[in-house]
């Protein structure tokens, strides 16, 4: 059974960083492929969804701009921090260094997360990728994203002109079972919908769900 996390669709402040990557301490053999201590490995999942861009009913597919974290522990990782690097955090706050993206895509185990029946993914960036990886001090990691896509929704005309469609948005792990690594939605107050959505010809609202699990991930193939 493959890992996966389901969204239906029904048609801040900064924190002072230490950029000192030396002070990240790798477990003696650390592998970056070998995926992070669990049993299952617990991914939480915080979703802001900014902007319903558009529905198109003619290709049966609806455009959203998100905003994605992910956080997971791997007890692997450690910071190496000192009283100096402490001091200069502001009060309240949780220790941590922000790790370039890219260097964490080579350094790091990441999960394979991935968008079932996306049809095209884009990035709102400039120069660089809208993303950042947290480390914290107690091992905590938070891979943080802005992300539009399309994704394809069936949408049945039976009842024109007030057809009522559900749009099934899932994350999935491509290559971890739910014994491996279960996804969980964080508690509601990390979980946004922008009120200004507004769209010309259609009411929405968001579900969030865990009961959904796939199996065809399963099969045996030549």
């Amino acid at each position: 059974m493959t890992s996966t996390l389901l969204f239906l669709l029904y048609i801040s402040t900064t924190i002072l960083n230490i950029s000192t990557l030396h002070k990240i301490r790798l477990s003696e053999n650390y592998q970056p492929d070998v995926m992070a201590p669990g049993n299952p490995l617990l991914i939480e999942v915080s979703l802001n969804l900014r902007n319903i861009i558009r529905i198109t009913e003619k290709t049966q597919q609806i455009s959203l701009e998100t905003s994605l974290r992910l956080y997971w522990k791997d007890t692997r990782i450690s910071l190496d921090l000192d009283q100096d690097d402490l001091g200069i955090m502001e009060t309240g706050s949780h220790p941590y260094l922000l790790f370039p993206l890219e260097k964490a895509q080579k350094t790091i185990w990441m999960p394979d997360i991935f968008i079932d029946q996306s049809i095209d993914i884009r990035r709102p960036d400039f120069f660089k990728e809208p993303t950042s990886i947290k480390i914290y001090n107690d091992s905590t990691i938070r891979y943080s994203t802005r992300i539009n896509f399309d994704v394809a929704c069936t949408m049945q005309f039976a009842w024109y002109p007030v057809d009522k469609w559900v749009c099934t948005v899932q994350y999935e792990s491509f290559g971890y079972t739910t014994k491996q690594m279960k996804m969980v939605w964080l508690n509601s107050s990390m979980q946004q919908v922008n009120k200004d959505i507004s769209l010309a010809q259609f009411d929405f609202f968001v579900q969030r769900d865990l009961s959904y699990s796939t199996e065809y991930y399963t099969l045996q193939y030549p």
